[in-house]
């Protein structure tokens, strides 16, 4: 647990002061620890699972989806990377541009689904197809 800096005043007069401070979760009120958890119970990813995905200690995960901490910008970007999102999409309001069409969104909607497993064979598929295309023309 972080503590809060001590007054010059204290028993550790003279001491170099604390360069930083327990953080509150919110980024301009914006809510990082929520936004984790709407991801997790969106795609059915455990806690756990997202924690053995990303490398980050369970403990440190659950501190910044309850709102004690914040996660840095790199714990941040493998949490994108595990959801398959950019930084972008986390903190953006809307799920979906307007301009997607049906079947845009349909696939979009297919790979919050997927696991990381599964898509990266949907990458190596698609790539295969648009390969194959590209030749045929």
């Amino acid at each position: 647990m972080v503590k809060e800096p001590r007054s010059e005043d204290s028993a550790d007069k003279g001491k170099q002061p604390r360069l930083y401070e327990k953080a509150p979760a919110k980024v301009d009120s914006f809510n990082v620890g929520r936004r984790i958890q709407e991801l997790c119970e969106k795609n059915n990813i455990t806690k756990y699972r997202l924690a053995k995905w990303t490398g980050i200690d369970q403990t440190a995960l659950a501190h910044n989806i309850n709102g004690k901490t914040i996660p840095t910008v790199a714990n941040l970007e493998r949490i994108c990377d595990a959801f398959g999102i950019t930084l972008a999409q986390f903190f953006s309001v809307e799920e979906l541009p307007g301009e997607l069409t049906k079947d845009q969104k349909e696939l979009c909607d297919i790979w919050q689904k997927c696991d990381r497993h599964h898509r990266e064979l949907l990458m190596t598929t698609s790539r295969c197809i648009f390969a194959a295309s590209e030749k045929n023309e």
